[in-house]
């Protein structure tokens, strides 16, 4: 049998060779990447990332503190052997020192209350109550001023004016938690007295509740307030005040007194705004007054305790008057002596924590024990009223709407004690509202 023939099957040397080229090229593969190698490439590639990422943080970080201390840098004075400096442009001097005491700036701050309140002997339902205007202006890193103007009952006066030397501690407030930071003040002006614990509640932004307590109603006939001297500091555990000031009781004269007080937990002064108060606060209070002819007239004795736990706030205080001098009437009638006491407990509970609204409830215990039974009418000290033990029992709530807004109700209740006093109400509803600005 004959075979065939290259020719028979159509190709020639040169076919046979690109035939053997693609056999091989199909039956020799070319050698694939590991999984192992594969994985090292990678790592390699995030290690540089890696790196990278590391040196940007560090430059970051050198940026950040190059600007830190071109901020805080202060320009130093040239000295004999320095270059001249180059002269500033008309008036820059003047422009810099308004930025500087823009950076003290004037702080205004306020507020304002509308009351109301149920069947009174006065038949007033409405009543605008205080408007008051605190102002603070530092104007050198020392000194400072400070001033509370109130309308009050168709009467504008000054509660607050006062000329401040401070150390350490920039916040000079007019009323109101003036130990909450730490330093030392002097001060000169008309002030509140730090006396007992409810001054810090003058101002009705301050006050939990709508009415004052009886030591401060009646004992301190409204509230401590008086022209003179005083200083006052505080540090992490303690505070303290003395102050010499016009009298208090008497037509002429001069008083004396201080404060020292003492707390424990947690330290008010860092990060106070996020920080909760001290577990505990308290003080003992004296304040001795002289008649115009240099002879003992008062001695006020007080003491005060606070307890901070969790979302309750109980408040204590206890007010003694010791009268040395008998009160003697426009008739020459010597009437008996202002020799009395008070005391009240106050609890306010914040509900907010347990309930998600801003709402807080307190309840409030306290009494007066006068030593006398006759009080002179303040317009006419001819006709005298008569007076007795009081004790007054004070409930409510408050709701805050914001910083700006909160509303608050009271009910009183003299449980049966009664007084010849004009205007002296058994039992008492009221509302207010306070607008601070």
């Amino acid at each position: 049998m004959k075979m065939p023939t290259k020719a028979a099957y159509g190709f020639g040397p040169l076919q046979g060779l690109l035939l053997l080229l693609a056999c091989t090229s199909v039956t020799v593969p070319a050698p694939a990447a590991t999984d192992a190698e594969v994985r090292s490439i990678v790592r390699e590639m995030l290690a540089e990332k890696d790196a990278e990422i590391s040196r940007l943080q560090h430059r970051l970080q050198e940026l950040e503190t190059e600007v830190k201390q071109l901020r805080d840098r202060e320009p130093v004075p040239a000295g004999p052997a320095s270059t001249p400096a180059v002269s500033a442009a008309p008036g820059a001097e003047v422009a810099q020192e308004a930025a500087d005491e823009d950076a003290d700036g004037l702080q205004i701050s306020g507020f304002f209350d509308v009351l109301a309140r149920t069947g009174n002997e006065g038949d007033r339902p409405f009543d605008l109550g205080a408007f008051e205007i605190d102002l603070e202006y530092g104007f050198a890193d020392q000194f400072a001023v400070s001033s509370a103007l109130v309308w009050d009952g168709g009467s504008a006066d000054i509660a607050v004016a006062v000329i401040d030397y401070h150390l350490y501690d920039h916040s000079i407030p007019a009323r109101g938690r003036i130990f909450e930071e730490p330093g030392f003040h002097l001060q000169a002006g008309r002030f509140d007295l730090p006396f007992a614990a409810d001054f810090q509640y003058f101002a009705a932004p301050d006050r939990p509740t709508v009415t004052a307590p009886l030591t401060t109603e009646r004992v301190q006939q409204g509230g401590f307030n008086s022209d003179g001297v005083r200083l006052y500091g505080s540090g992490r555990n303690y505070n303290y005040a003395l102050y010499v000031i016009d009298s208090i009781y008497t037509d002429s004269g001069w008083a004396a007194g201080g404060r020292l007080g003492l707390t424990w937990g947690d330290n008010p002064f860092s990060l106070h705004s996020q920080a909760p108060p001290p577990l505990l606060e308290g003080g003992l209070s004296l304040l001795g007054e002289m008649d115009g002819n240099g002879a003992l007239a008062n001695l006020v004795y007080g003491a005060d305790a606070t307890l901070h736990y969790g979302m309750f706030t109980l408040i204590g205080e206890a007010l003694l008057r010791d009268a040395r001098q008998p009160l003697i009437d426009a008739n020459g009638v010597r009437l008996e002596d202002r020799d009395e006491y008070a005391w009240h407990l106050t609890l306010d509970t914040d509900l907010e924590p347990v309930s998600g609204w801003p709402l807080d409830l307190f309840l409030r215990y306290g009494a007066w024990v006068p030593d006398y039974r006759q009080v002179p009418d303040p317009d006419d000290d001819t006709i005298h009223y008569a007076v007795d033990n009081l004790s007054r029992l004070s409930l409510g709530f408050g709701y805050r709407f914001n910083d700006y807004l909160r509303l608050k109700f009271e009910y009183l209740d003299t449980l049966g004690n009664d007084t010849g006093e004009p205007g002296f109400e058994h039992a008492l509803g009221l509302g207010q509202i306070v607008v601070s600005f």
